[in-house]
């Protein structure tokens, strides 16, 4: 279980251990939490996007969100170099924003597959308004272009999409209905 963005809340990570007590727990937040997350895995402080290097993020802080430079790095060397799989059974992404860069990480022949990694399950929120203001009226083309690229890629099916109006985010679950382990683990 690979969780990119914790804040500071493991609820459901927590659940999710309960279930499957076997399961393995590797979460990135540049935001200080290792007391929270070491109680079901590892917490690496540095945020995950498609490049290594200093990037403005926003994180939770004590009086809710702010934005700061911080360490990222990029997400296949997180994979590779800290997680140590090349398949991922669960992915949560939750990263304020920074979603957006990972995206074409995950087409069919982007990094992540000439990587020769899986990933079974992703759920992701996708917030809106996060993208700088130059940007921001591309942000609902640009999240449509994503989902159908994707799923016209043909690895990935969606099970859910969720517009959570109150929070102002989008949240999706996908399937690998490609990968042949995915499948057995999760579909048959």
């Amino acid at each position: 279980m690979v969780t990119l963005g914790i804040a500071k809340d493991i609820t459901a990570e927590t659940k999710l251990k309960n279930l499957l007590p076997q399961t393995q727990f590797f979460g990135a937040d540049p935001a200080n939490i290792s007391q929270i997350y070491t109680k079901i895995g590892q917490h690496f402080q540095f945020g995950v996007s498609a490049k290594t290097g200093l990037k403005s993020t926003r994180i939770y802080a004590n009086n809710g969100i702010m934005e700061t430079r911080v360490k990222n790095v990029n997400f296949v060397e997180f994979i590779d170099e800290y997680v140590q799989r090349k398949l991922v059974h669960f992915l949560w992404i939750d990263i304020e924003g920074g979603e957006f860069e990972i995206f074409e990480m995950l087409y069919r022949n982007g990094d992540i597959d000439t990587n020769h990694i899986d990933i079974c399950q992703i759920n992701f929120e996708i917030h809106q308004g996060v993208m700088e203001e130059s940007l921001k009226k591309q942000e609902p083309e640009k999240f449509a272009n994503f989902l159908q690229k994707l799923v016209a890629d043909g690895r990935y099916v969606i099970l859910k999409a969720s517009n959570i109006r109150h929070r102002n985010f989008l949240r999706i679950f996908l399937v690998n209905v490609e990968n042949a382990e995915c499948r057995r683990l999760f579909i048959d």
